[in-house]
């Protein structure tokens, strides 16, 4: 379960909230029951986050929404500091700050879900930057070739 919680911060990373779910790969849920949960969460977050910029409304466009402990704002570099800190913590070695990303874009296309909703779930402009995030897999060569 805490490198499906992990995948999620790495995911909301990337400047939009979508999903990004190592399923079933810890914990005791089945990849379903962990999908749904994990949805719900993110649903949450959006939530909060638009509350908490409500009340946060910055004075200029350019002000940071989060600030560190220096008083200073995030930048992507703290964050991912802190998401490879996440990683660590849960004793998972060599994931980066997208690795969340990447194993949840990829657990969707191996699930079906096309490239034009895994471009929107990213928040990518572009269809080949989704595209290098999908890591192919020897189960999605197999169900290829079965559809011949």
């Amino acid at each position: 379960m805490a490198f499906c919680c992990v995948g999620v911060a790495a995911f909301c990373m990337g400047g939009s909230f979508g999903l990004a779910v190592g399923i079933g790969t810890l914990g005791g849920g089945s990849g379903t029951d962990i999908l749904r949960l994990l949805i719900r969460l993110v649903l949450r977050l959006r939530v909060e986050l638009a509350a908490y910029v409500a009340a946060h409304k910055p004075k200029q466009l350019t002000q940071p929404l989060f600030y560190t402990q220096r008083s200073e704002g995030f930048t992507a570099n703290t964050l991912t500091h802190i998401v490879n800190g996440i990683y660590k913590g849960a004793g998972i070695s060599g994931a980066t700050s997208h690795s969340g990303r990447r194993t949840g874009l990829t657990n969707l296309a191996e699930r079906g879900v096309g490239v034009r909703v895994l471009m929107a779930l990213a928040g990518h402009s572009n269809m080949a930057t989704t595209q290098r995030y999908i890591d192919l897999r020897p189960a999605m060569l197999k169900a290829a070739v079965e559809l011949v």
